[in-house]
């Protein structure tokens, strides 16, 4: 009796895990088509990637300030 209980709850565990494990690895699928398709698109149209690199340059200044002005 004892045994069975363990083996029920040893299953339940091990789905739980199975199913984080899927879940986590469709977020990172997630995150991979995105960066492809902005890649793709990139590719396709090079004025765009001037665009996005002054972008994250600012952004990256804005905060090397903010982290500046707080020491």
């Amino acid at each position: 009796m004892i045994l069975k209980e363990f083996d029920e709850k040893e299953t339940i565990l091990q789905n739980l895990y199975n199913y984080k494990n899927t879940s986590r690895g469709m977020k990172i699928n997630e995150l991979m088509l995105i960066i492809t398709a902005v890649t793709l698109i990139l590719v396709i149209y090079p004025s765009g990637a001037q665009v996005i690199a002054d972008i994250i340059d600012n952004g990256l200044r804005m905060l090397e300030n903010v982290f500046n002005l707080s020491k």
